[in-house]
């Protein structure tokens, strides 16, 4: 899930600063990088809210008093969902990079990485856009993240409560944007967009926030932390570093 992460925060967050803040948009400029940001943000967030589903998921049969359940706890389970989930995101998430293309607007000339396919755009919007990288992980999250927080420990709440304040509000304003098109209200859609893009910066923060979430409410990842950086590393740059007699 770290990699997923990384790549989301790399391939989204990185270009959209790179787009608003320098107006470097290579999107525009490269048909590949449009398809290949596209691609790559999309299985990254899906592999990655999968993992996050799952993990909580297992967090729950593994403190359930059933034992048929418990025994899906299991790193042999694991490992053969997690390979089934990288593989599903990279083979289901290939119309991305195979619809998005160049769009020249016939009135500013502006290029723009979109996609023109009618069928794959309601797909895009409704079942991939809103279902299955919205809604359902987060159901998921929330309703295991409850049921097992009797059990363990408060890392289960915290970690469903930051998903649902750092997605929702894009949930929403991305549901809005679909109502409101930009011909028949162009005020309230600038609105939105604006909106929208408070809400996807608050969006990609659910990416960065697990490893400050396990630092303030792990004592047990504050302490392999503390022994990966300074007791391995650490003192591996100072034996390097130390003259020889």
């Amino acid at each position: 899930m770290s990699i997923s992460n990384l790549g989301i925060l790399i391939s989204g967050q990185l270009t959209r600063i790179l787009i608003s803040g320098y107006s470097i948009d290579w999107t525009q400029t490269s048909l590949f990088y449009c398809k290949f940001r596209t691609y790559s943000l999309q299985t990254f967030s899906n592999v990655s809210l999968a993992y996050l589903s799952l993990a909580t998921i297992d967090q729950y049969l593994s403190t359930c008093s059933r034992p048929q359940w418990q025994q899906w706890s299991n790193i042999r389970v694991a490992h053969r969902l997690a390979i089934l989930v990288v593989l599903l995101g990279l083979i289901c998430n290939i119309p991305y990079a195979i619809y998005y293309v160049h769009n020249q607007s016939p009135t500013t000339g502006g290029i723009t990485c979109t996609s023109t396919n009618d069928i794959f755009q309601r797909y895009m919007n409704y079942v991939s856009g809103i279902t299955l990288t919205r809604i359902l992980p987060i159901g998921l999250i929330i309703l295991f993240g409850i049921l097992s927080y009797r059990n363990i420990q408060q890392l289960a709440r915290q970690t469903s409560v930051i998903t649902f304040f750092t997605i929702t509000p894009y949930i929403v304003v991305y549901c809005l944007l679909l109502v409101f098109n930009a011909n028949d209200h162009p005020a309230i859609f600038n609105n939105l967009q604006a909106t929208n893009s408070i809400a996807l910066s608050v969006y990609y923060l659910y990416f960065a926030s697990p490893f400050y979430i396990y630092f303030c409410a792990s004592a047990r990842f504050r302490r392999q932390l503390k022994y990966v950086l300074f007791d391995v590393h650490f003192n591996q740059c100072c034996r390097r570093i130390t003259p020889v007699n």
